[in-house]
């Protein structure tokens, strides 16, 4: 039986690496614990001894366990950098040191090693606007946005910012209203011509150390549609006479429509629907002239690409001889005639007629008003036909009157009350022109000499609508009142208003 070999067999140092054929022992030959670093001599071991996989000089050491690692980085750790808990971060900058303490994804917390307390990133995520971003926003106008609720752990006081606008033609520009600093901060937006197009963009805010946190809002200009009340009266009527001396009729008032809070329009009609007014839509006004002698008054109106047009037609004119002028309200017959003008359907009433008598006294009859047909004398005064009451504008007032007839007798046709001048009385008293910007008719009158007929008032359009409403865009100089939580515009002139 052979003798086996062992350690005693063998003279130390007799085996050597180049008496062991490469590969010849493995792993599976050595008994666990067999070598030491005892039978390891000082620098037997070199890199050219470890297989690649295990450690090399360029290897990434993957094979390796239980060796702990840090980032070194310039720069702090960001709230998304997505560590494991306890992950250690090494600022090479300012050497501070960080550990993560929460690894929520894109919401992990560093904790400075130092004990001094976690990063603050700011918190854009509470942000509000303090408009509805996707409704309340007309296009072509500014507007006031305000974005408030930014916090983190430690600061008060943020840098706001806006950026990232996804489309110039629905926002035209922004900047801020006032210091852009705090936990609030308000800024200007001035929008484009772009409608029903959703505009993205950031709002930033940044923090005392730097660090900026930003939420993305979204914004869409629509057009803004609200109700729009109005009184629309046009120009009243002129007054007239005959070079013959004959006894002329009174101006009939201008047409009137009206649609405020259930009052009537002119000639018994009912109120009128309110208009629908468009943000950024332009809507012409258009004031009617009071007639001159012998004219009919100008017609005043309300118009717009996205309504149909309000109109209210100027007052007819008197005659001196004949039956009078039809108009918004009829105007007043000569002496010689019994019938007036007739007046508008939904506007004004029928002028009267004259007293018809080959006789003194010889009497014109009085113009139409809006609430009233004119007086047709038989014998008596002959007055303008009465206006109405509207509260349009806060308090009430009577408007569209009709023109007095003349007469040769001791008393003088009045004019209808809102606005209609009085007629005159032959070789005693004057006739008076309409009321300005009531739409009453001229008074009438006995000759050319002295005693001459009278002019018709001139027209208003009167707007209403709700206070949050208003753009304050006009042009026209109208007057602007208000009245509880309505904005009234009074039109003496021609002018705009844009919705």
């Amino acid at each position: 039986m052979p003798r086996q070999l062992n350690s005693r067999s063998i003279a130390d140092n007799a085996i050597n690496s180049d008496k062991i054929e490469a590969g010849a022992v493995d792993a599976a030959d050595l008994a666990n614990g067999s070598i030491t670093t005892a039978k390891i001599a000082d620098g037997a071991i070199t890199s050219g001894k470890l297989a690649e996989t295990y450690l090399t000089t360029t290897g990434d050491g993957s094979q390796l366990t239980g060796i702990e690692s840090f980032t070194k980085s310039p720069n702090d750790p960001a709230i998304n950098s997505n560590a494991s808990l306890g992950d250690v971060w090494v600022n090479t900058t300012s050497g501070e040191v960080f550990v993560c303490t929460n690894a929520t994804t894109n919401g992990n917390v560093w904790t400075n090693a130092k004990g001094s307390g976690h990063i603050d990133y700011p918190i854009a995520s509470t942000i509000t606007a303090d408009y509805n971003l996707n409704t309340d926003i007309g296009p072509s106008t500014a507007y006031d946005i305000t974005f408030s609720n930014a916090s983190d752990s430690i600061d008060t006081e943020f840098a706001w910012s806006i950026s990232d606008i996804s489309d110039v033609n629905v926002i035209d520009s922004v900047h801020p209203a006032d210091d852009a600093y705090g936990t609030s901060a308000t800024f200007t937006f001035t929008m484009g011509a772009t409608t029903n197009t959703q505009a993205t963009f950031n709002v930033n805010i940044e923090d005392s150390d730097g660090y900026i946190s930003t939420k993305q809002f979204g914004i869409t200009a629509t057009i803004q549609s609200y109700s729009v009340d109005f009184l629309v009266i046009a120009g009243g009527g002129g007054g007239n006479n005959d070079t013959s001396n004959w006894a002329g009729g009174g101006g009939g008032a201008g047409g009137y429509r009206n649609s405020y809070n259930s009052e009537t329009s002119g000639g018994g009609s009912s109120s009128e629907s309110s208009l629908t007014f468009n943000g950024g839509t332009v809507y012409t006004v258009t004031v009617g002239a009071g007639g001159a002698l012998a004219n009919n008054g100008s017609n005043s109106s309300i118009s717009g690409s996205d309504i149909t047009t309000i109109t209210s037609n100027g007052g007819g004119f008197s005659r001196g001889q004949g039956n009078g002028n039809a108009g918004g309200s009829g105007g007043g017959g000569g002496e010689d005639v019994t019938s007036g003008g007739s007046g508008t359907s939904g506007q004004g009433y029928a002028g009267g007629g004259g007293d018809g008598s080959s006789g003194s006294p010889y009497i014109g009859g009085g113009g139409g008003g809006a609430g009233a047909v004119g007086t047709t004398p038989s014998g008596v005064d002959a007055n303008g036909g009465d206006g109405l009451s509207s509260s349009i504008t806060g308090s009430a007032v009577t408007r569209a009157g009709g023109g007095g007839g003349a007469a040769t007798n001791n008393n003088w046709g009045a004019g209808g009350a809102g606005g209609g001048g009085r007629g005159t009385i032959a070789y005693y008293d004057y006739a008076v022109a309409g009321t300005a910007n009531t739409g009453g008719g001229g008074g009438g009158g006995f000759s050319t000499s002295g005693y001459a007929a009278k002019t018709g008032g001139s027209g208003v359009v009167i707007l209403r609508m709700a206070t949050s409403s208003y753009s304050g865009t006009t042009t026209g100089s109208p007057t602007v009142t208000t009245s509880g939580s309505d904005t009234i515009l009074t039109f003496t002139g021609s002018g705009s208003y844009t919705g």
